[in-house]
């Protein structure tokens, strides 16, 4: 009876665990994913399509294909962006989309003091583990903010900066 009840202790305490390993496995950041090319060499392939791209985003998604890289670049002066989905194995790209945005803006095209570059250094300040995910120039209440996307961990952090003075003007940890 004893080692009955023993048993049925251990089954349940392996059952937990089973199932904590699963739920962490099923939220944990794309950053566990594996990859033979890393983002760096998937934003130059992309940028060897369109060499005058600026990059926007960078994301690394488990798809059915598997790894992929999703990545966007703004083109030229234009309020054109190239989307690209990449192998993150083989490197190849397997869609690539263009798409003109009227809702986001160019950094490009538009007349600010603060460059695209400049607003990624100042989030990267704030959290110099991050691995940068994404950024927008758009108008917010009459002013041009960048809200730039960092991964730290399992965590996002987006800061919002005055695209003129470079000010910190909101910060949200997701």
């Amino acid at each position: 009876m004893k080692n009955q009840k023993n048993f049925f202790k251990t089954g349940i305490l392996s059952f937990l665990l089973l199932g904590g390993l699963l739920a962490y496995g099923a939220t944990s950041n794309n950053r566990n994913i594996a990859t033979k090319i890393s983002r760096e060499e998937a934003v130059k392939i992309a940028k060897k399509n369109t060499p005058n791209g600026q990059l926007k985003k960078v994301k690394l998604e488990n798809t059915k294909r598997g790894s992929v890289y999703d990545i966007e670049l703004w083109e030229g002066n234009t309020n054109t962006k190239k989307e690209y989905k990449i192998d993150a194995n083989t490197g190849k790209i397997f869609r690539a989309k263009t798409d003109t945005d009227d809702d986001e803006l160019n950094p490009a095209i538009t007349n600010t003091k603060i460059s695209v570059e400049q607003a990624k250094s100042i989030a990267k300040k704030q959290a110099p583990n991050a691995t940068f995910k994404s950024i927008e120039l758009e108008r917010k209440k009459g002013k041009l903010v960048y809200e730039v996307d960092l991964i730290e961990g399992n965590t996002k952090k987006e800061y919002k900066i005055d695209a003129n003075t470079g000010e910190i003007l909101d910060f949200e940890i997701d």
